[in-house]
């Protein structure tokens, strides 16, 4: 995998990659974007390495979801917060080559920043493991 991590002056980069996606999208939606990125401490955009086969391209990807998740859980213990935004305006061609990701898989984008307690949502109803567990005995 690939990080191109932007932190401080770093993050204005970012954005101006993501301006060519910006044109299409709604006004709303590049305010959101915007604010997003200017109030993470630091953004990390996360690809896979392109392969010539099936399977080398899912290793790729699975190997590359287990680093973030490993980054997530670490960050955790740390009490630092982490969102990991897959949607599509970061995953622009042009964003790609204006980074030098250009030919890489596009994973997620991690905001990483402190967090205040009193702004923790409330969790997600959670379904239990057993309606995800099939065992043979």
């Amino acid at each position: 995998w690939n990080v191109y991590v932007f932190n401080g002056d770093g993050k204005q980069v970012l954005l101006d990659a993501l301006e060519p996606a910006f044109s299409e999208a709604s006004e709303g939606q590049r305010e959101k974007v915007t604010g997003r990125i200017l109030n993470a401490a630091a953004c990390m955009y996360v690809t896979a390495k392109h392969f010539e086969t099936d399977k080398g391209n899912r290793d790729a990807l699975l190997a590359t979801a287990t680093f973030i998740q490993n980054v997530q859980l670490l960050l955790s213990e740390r009490e630092i917060g982490m969102v990991w935004r897959t949607g599509g305006l970061f995953d622009d061609a042009r964003l790609k080559e204006m980074i030098g990701a250009e030919g890489e898989t596009f994973i997620g984008l991690l905001q990483i920043g402190k967090y205040d307690t009193e702004d923790i949502p409330t969790p997600k109803a959670r379904q239990p493991i057993d309606s995800h567990l099939i065992m043979f005995e």
